[in-house]
């Protein structure tokens, strides 16, 4: 009654502790393999052979169903990350809560979490899971994400240092034809020299050029 060859199939938990005692695949009435329990109560299996210690390989395949889930240990780093590929050190694995880590060749390159997707070196660009506007950047970079690229509206791309627009570049816009840059008012002017070069704004609708001497120059009037 209940043993192997008497018609019932063996209790997975009872299969399984089995398969880990022997260490050898298992006949059964189907394939070699284990039995594998899943939400459903129906059982999957891993065929050939059983993973059971470090440095073993499953042959077959491992198929998870009806809404189970593999959830992998937070224990490993840039160098052996969780779900590694080759030769282990490039991969995926959780930094902290809330956030993957991308790491190739045993070096953390980027991170993908709430925020959005950003690189992992010093100043480096940053994707940000936000809603663009003209001061607020969608492309931007580490430790200063008020700075970068945005979007006005549509065909309207918007250059943002602190929060503030700087240049826009716009196609169709004002009843052109073609793509044009649009310079925004200064609230207010320079009022130091610039080292090196100098400044070229726009002053209530005039162009004006501030240069390392201190002399401001109107290029075209509003």
């Amino acid at each position: 009654m209940g043993g192997r060859g008497s018609g019932r199939r063996e209790n997975p938990e009872t299969l399984i502790k089995r398969q880990y005692e022997q260490k050898a695949p298992i006949a059964s009435t189907e394939k070699e393999g284990i039995v594998i329990p899943n939400l459903s109560g129906t059982y999957n299996k891993v065929k050939e052979k059983f993973v059971d210690v470090t440095g073993d390989t499953m042959t077959g395949d491992l198929n998870i169903s009806n809404n189970a889930h593999l959830i992998l240990p937070q224990t490993n780093d840039a160098t052996a990350p969780t779900l590694s590929f080759g030769d282990g050190d490039s991969g995926f694995y959780e930094f902290s809560d809330d956030r993957i880590a991308i790491s190739t060749g045993g070096i953390l390159r980027f991170y993908v979490g709430n925020a959005g997707i950003w690189s992992a070196a010093t100043n480096g660009a940053q994707l940000d899971y936000t809603a663009p506007s003209a001061t607020v950047p969608g492309f931007t970079f580490n430790g200063d994400t008020d700075t970068g690229i945005g979007r006005a509206a549509a065909d309207m791309l918007s250059l943002i240092a602190g929060g503030i627009e700087g240049a826009r570049i716009e196609e169709g816009n004002s009843g052109t034809t073609g793509t044009h840059i649009f310079v925004p008012n200064l609230t207010t002017a320079p009022s130091s020299n610039p080292t090196g070069g100098g400044y070229i704004y726009c002053e209530a609708g005039a162009l004006k050029y501030r240069g390392s001497s201190g002399t401001t120059t109107t290029i075209a009037n509003a």
